[in-house]
């Protein structure tokens, strides 16, 4: 895991200093999170899906990030047809779903870990994703 991202005192995102004013918008799901143990490892592979996007100007997201227990550990790429969620909102979303895995060591991400997921959006700002109901990690 990397420490190369915190949330500032200022309510900012700050990744790879890049800094990212954190708004409240509708800009996307984290539809889910899988957490799978590794066979006759202390590893554990967590695979999240869902779709982001400015849903007030029709622009899909420039990526996500995930965070747990406020430690950045992931940034994702926007680029996974998403149907349902284009025809919901606007036609500009069919790709803006996304899905990755990572692996991180069992004793640092436990299922009481906190869990947030922001899209990083077009215009330089930062907005937290919904989460779907049931999700380990869940906040």
């Amino acid at each position: 895991m990397s420490r190369n991202g915190r949330i500032n005192e200022n309510k900012e995102l700050v990744v790879n200093c890049k800094i990212f004013p954190i708004v409240s918008k509708s800009c996307g799901f984290l539809d889910r999170v899988n957490a799978k143990d590794k066979l006759l490892s202390r590893r554990r592979l967590i695979t999240f899906s869902g779709w982001c996007g400015d849903v007030s100007a029709c622009v899909v997201a420039k990526s996500v990030i995930i965070f747990f227990d406020d430690v950045f550990v992931a940034k994702g790429s926007i680029n996974i047809n998403r149907e349902d969620v284009s025809s919901r909102f606007c036609p500009e979303f069919q790709k803006s779903g996304f899905g990755f895995s990572i692996i991180v060591n069992k004793e640092k991400i436990i299922n009481k870990s906190f869990l947030r997921a922001f899209a990083i959006l077009q215009d330089k700002t930062a907005c937290e994703l919904k989460y779907a109901k049931g999700l380990p990690f869940r906040p």
